[in-house]
């Protein structure tokens, strides 16, 4: 993987991160590509955190990424996703964000839920370790 390529990273590495799973945690360390997460990642690590502490801790984790808005552009490609893969494959609002988020960004996704984007291109997605 090209070290300038930027990686966005889905919400179920952050959450094994969160939850000191070794695996994900070496992942993160060993990367030196650019880090981002989508703006819907962000809602779903915030809403997840309960209390004080916790809500500390995701700070400091995302510190270390750059967070892709939802503007216009990735708004009409997330309905567009949405519209073409919510009956075939259960694409719902957030991962058709994610998926155009890492499209208008040109990165490639990091997810354990390869089978959640079929709508991104080959070489476009990254499963970095098994469960």
């Amino acid at each position: 993987m090209s070290a300038n390529k930027p990686l966005l990273v889905d919400s179920d590495i952050l959450i094994d991160v969160l939850r000191k799973h070794a695996p994900a945690r070496d992942y993160l360390r060993s990367i030196q590509n650019p880090l981002l997460i989508s703006a819907m990642t962000s809602v779903e690590l915030w809403a997840g955190a309960k209390g004080r502490q916790q809500e500390e801790i995701l700070e400091e984790l995302l510190a270390g990424f750059d967070l892709v808005e939802v503007t216009i552009a990735v708004a009409r490609r997330a309905s567009e996703i949405s519209c073409q893969f919510s009956k075939s494959h259960g694409t719902g609002a957030v991962d058709a964000v994610i998926a155009a988020s890492t499209e208008m960004e040109g990165a490639t996704l990091v997810t354990l839920n390869k089978k959640h984007y079929p709508m991104l291109a080959k070489g476009k997605v990254l499963v970095p370790y098994k469960k």
